[in-house]
């Protein structure tokens, strides 16, 4: 079996054994929102997924937001992407963040740094759950629109033997991606 498949079969496993938290059940008041299935299931084709946002950037590229980050994710929408796909590893406090690596130039491993130590060393480093809020926002059905936006594939990363030579903390990824998921009642918007 593919490693890649292997992961998102693990994955899956652990997003099944982790309860989600209640929703509150919708009113009238509460706006519809597009769901990732009317996007895969919608006729309209083809549909835009940003890829980490709105695309590589490291900070290279000054007339694009750097990749992973709230700014690039909204971005991607603003320009007409439907999803976005964005990277996720944890911190050491068990929060997680939109990066491709889970360790940084230095080597210094992410799982390794409080969120805090994190920010000190990249300023754009962004929590997954303030991501799946910019993308919560254009979940929103409007009259106006009828093509789906707001969803978000979540690429949960296992670590990499540097930082994680046990693979201990691949459930305590997968949970914390999880928590940010359900806080930010995206349930219905993430494909992992």
């Amino acid at each position: 079996m593919p490693i890649h498949l292997f992961r998102f079969c693990i994955a899956s496993i652990l997003l099944l054994s982790v309860p989600a938290l209640p929703v509150q059940a919708a009113t009238d008041a509460t706006p519809h929102r597009w769901t990732i299935e009317d996007v895969l299931g919608s006729d309209i084709k083809p549909f835009a997924i940003g890829h980490r946002g709105f695309g590589e950037n490291l900070g290279g590229n000054p007339d694009k937001p750097i990749e992973n980050t709230t700014e690039s994710v909204r971005r991607a929408f603003l320009e007409g992407a439907q999803i976005v796909e964005v990277d996720v590893v944890m911190t050491r406090d068990h929060i997680a963040v939109a990066l491709h690596d889970d360790f940084l130039d230095d080597l210094t491993c992410v799982n390794q740094l409080s969120f805090s130590e994190l920010h000190h060393h990249l300023k754009e480093a962004s929590k997954l759950k303030h991501i799946l809020k910019v993308a919560h926002g254009f979940s929103v059905k409007r009259d106006h629109d009828d093509r789906p936006s707001g969803q978000v594939i979540m690429e949960i990363k296992t670590p990499a033997p540097l930082c994680d030579p046990d693979d201990s903390t691949v459930p305590a990824l997968v949970a914390a991606s999880l928590a940010a998921v359900n806080q930010t009642k995206m349930q219905d918007q993430v494909l992992i």
